[in-house]
């Protein structure tokens, strides 16, 4: 077993170059969404590499299936635009020595775009509760496997993307770790560059976008679903297009769509 073990969410990979482009220096588990099932294993500069190959669509069932072929003591979740620091290995588990009580940490990243940076998550040493982890990407989510096995923790399927929802399946992990129990901690260190030249979800803060979000309140908190979605239409008040009202209006529709699991292209069927 491992100590440690980064779990890639990727599609459409027929060889090993992410490896290096990613700059992966421990035991990797490529969780590759393709046309095919397929099985690879290999010894990468001394480190186990595995290629899981499914045509399963959705970031969450990508993310379970890297978990589910884990074995490492820890798991750090990664998309494949991340480029990692040389001491990545070092520092996530010196992070988990110093904090001995958690069970999830959140790292720090630079955020690229061609190639420059242009922005630093930069995360102090902190625990983290329900009302303040609701904002990281589950790209500098690193955890104790046990914790997360133990509790019977998953990535949804309903959210993130390529799925029914466009984007949220880190937030509902985070919740449910918090709901399980689990510690959950940020960290000032810096993990590596992760490039945000595209998307596979975020195309503005459009009508989808704010119905989408709907539905993450009405799956995130089901008694105070109305207040989250209020607060949120507050919060990007001045980045939308859309005014308070209609921000308002669609993520009402997210919430109410959600009950019969009614997607955005789908809302005004029947």
């Amino acid at each position: 077993m491992s100590e440690l073990e980064v779990l890639v969410a990727t599609t459409r990979q027929s060889n090993w170059d992410k490896h290096t482009r990613m700059n992966i220096q421990t035991d990797v588990v490529f969780a590759n969404q393709s046309d095919c099932h397929s099985y690879a294993e290999a010894i990468i500069d001394g480190n186990s590499s595995k290629m899981i190959t499914t045509p399963y669509r959705g970031v969450g069932k990508n993310r379970n299936m890297a978990l589910l072929h884990s074995t490492a003591d820890y798991v750090l979740f990664a998309d494949d635009d991340m480029v990692y620091v040389n001491n990545y290995k070092e520092g996530i588990l010196q992070a988990f020595d110093e904090l001995k009580g958690a069970d999830v940490i959140i790292f720090s990243c630079n955020l690229t775009k061609n190639n420059t940076v242009f922005a630093t998550i930069q995360n102090k040493v902190k625990k983290r509760n329900i009302f303040n982890c609701f904002r990281y990407g589950t790209y500098i989510i690193a955890a104790r496997r046990a914790s997360v096995e133990k509790a019977n923790i998953w990535f949804t399927p309903l959210f993130g993307g390529g799925t029914r929802y466009g984007s949220g399946e880190d937030s509902l992990f985070l919740k449910e770790c918090l709901d399980h129990g689990l510690k959950i901690y940020t960290h000032n260190f810096l993990i590596g560059d992760c490039a945000t030249d595209e998307s596979t979800w975020f195309e503005g803060y459009n009508e989808k976008f704010f119905y989408d979000k709907g539905a993450l309140c009405a799956a995130a908190f089901p008694s105070l679903k109305y207040l989250a979605a209020i607060k949120l239409a507050i919060r990007f008040k001045k980045s939308s297009a859309l005014s308070y009202y209609e921000s308002v209006k669609l993520l009402f529709q997210g919430i109410k769509g959600f009950r019969g699991l009614v997607a955005y292209e789908e809302r005004n069927k029947g």
